[in-house]
């Protein structure tokens, strides 16, 4: 059965937060790690360094409880084909997919309980690295930091998120201890953004239940260099006491942020003060989007601006003025996915933007983005994730 997605908006969304599906973390003894699947061989388990690849690959997390896997692909000519040993079983539910800069390590966190580290070989395919979890947290989302020498990983909690920094053996993946962990304002913890060329972190932390108090977005530095993590005492609440902050974005320059809100069905625009952290609300902002708005996708260039609207089914398309931030409707949006868009990924190559969708109908889609306009033109590549349907698909991130 596959688990709903409101565990990752719709719940939240309806205003009651993470805390009916909060599970005790899972102790690595009682986690079911040996002869997971193909992937994993206690006799042959990969620890050395990965060659960095240099293909087009994009990893999905399957949450469907019949399957509690990653599946893999490789992008070339138009098509999709599967990885090596693809899907890749965990044994656990993924929830969240995070990649190095060096596209040498992929992390598969679960909110059961965990963190696996999986290298990345030449041809895409994943070899799970040592002996299975190596953290013993409950993600609810996850970013490399730009360097690739610190997993940040949201976590969730009764009450109040936390965020952690986990150091990154670059060889094998290994997380060691945390060296910082900063508990977060009240919330259901949603997502976690690093903003180019600035030391600031900010993390969106959904509905706390119908108080303004919080459950907004939390801002917060880091060190790269010893990973320490502060959060500063800078909330942006939301609109609306039962509004959720969902989705995060920024522009390439890390000029402005972008914020998805519930109760709006919008996305609120910022001019970001690199030096404090400080949020200015742009003219206009915000900007209406559709129902259930979810996870933003800024392309590289900075020009579009993507987000999944996950009661509506589909994508709403905007362009972005590298002036002033301004967001204005493309023509056509918005475009038409599968059942429940949660989790969107330029591929490396910069040529699609993939979709997956909770419910299938398909479990992943790849829209060709028009260079010019920015229009998702019809899906080209429509594919399952898994062996069956809706498999789930969660998240979904690239590498090369």
């Amino acid at each position: 059965m596959v688990k709903s997605i409101a565990r990752r908006y719709g719940s939240r969304r309806a205003g009651c937060g993470r805390a009916w599906f909060l599970l005790a973390a899972v102790p690595l003894s009682l986690l079911p790690l040996s002869g997971c699947g193909s992937f994993f061989d206690p006799k042959t388990t990969t620890t050395t360094t990965t060659t960095t690849t240099s293909g087009d690959y994009l990893y999905v997390a399957n949450l469907n409880t019949s399957l509690n896997t990653v599946a893999g692909f490789s992008l070339a000519s138009g098509a999709l084909t599967a990885t090596a040993n693809s899907p890749y079983d965990l044994g656990v539910e993924p929830s969240t997919l995070a990649v190095t800069p060096s596209s040498s390590i992929l992390y598969a966190g679960s909110e059961t309980g965990g963190i696996f580290a999986y290298l990345i070989g030449s041809n895409g395919g994943l070899t799970l690295s040592g002996s299975g979890a190596t953290a013993s947290v409950s993600p609810a989302a996850m970013i490399v930091d730009s360097t690739g020498a610190f997993l940040l990983v949201l976590q969730i909690g009764t009450t109040n998120p936390s965020i952690s920094a986990f150091p990154i053996d670059a060889s094998t993946g290994k997380l060691s201890n945390a060296v910082s962990t900063v508990v977060l304002d009240p919330g259901a913890a949603e997502e976690l953004l690093q903003v180019p060329n600035t030391n600031l972190i900010y993390a969106s932390l959904g509905s706390n239940g119908g108080t303004t108090a919080s459950g907004g977005v939390d801002v917060l530095t880091f060190d790269s260099s010893t990973g320490a993590l502060t959060k500063l005492s800078i909330i942006l609440n939301p609109l609306g006491s039962a509004y959720s902050d969902v989705g995060l974005a920024s522009d390439p320059a890390g000029k402005y942020l972008y914020v998805s809100e519930t109760g709006t069905n919008g996305i609120r625009s910022f001019s970001i003060d690199a030096s404090t952290g400080g949020l200015t609300p742009l003219a206009g902002s915000p900007t209406a989007a559709g129902s259930g708005v979810g996870p933003i996708v800024v392309d590289s260039t900075g020009s579009f601006l993507y987000v999944a609207n996950l009661h509506d089914n589909t994508i709403s398309a905007f362009t972005l003025s590298s002036t002033t931030g301004a967001l204005t409707a493309i023509a056509g949006s918005p475009f038409p996915t599968g059942t429940g868009p949660v989790s969107m990924a330029e591929d490396y190559n910069k040529g699609y933007l993939a979709v997956a969708c909770s419910g299938g109908t398909p479990d992943l889609e790849l829209f060709p983005i028009n260079a010019s306009t920015g229009v998702l033109e019809t899906p080209t590549i429509s594919q399952s994730t898994g062996s069956v349907s809706p498999a789930g698909a969660y998240a979904v991130v690239a590498a090369h």
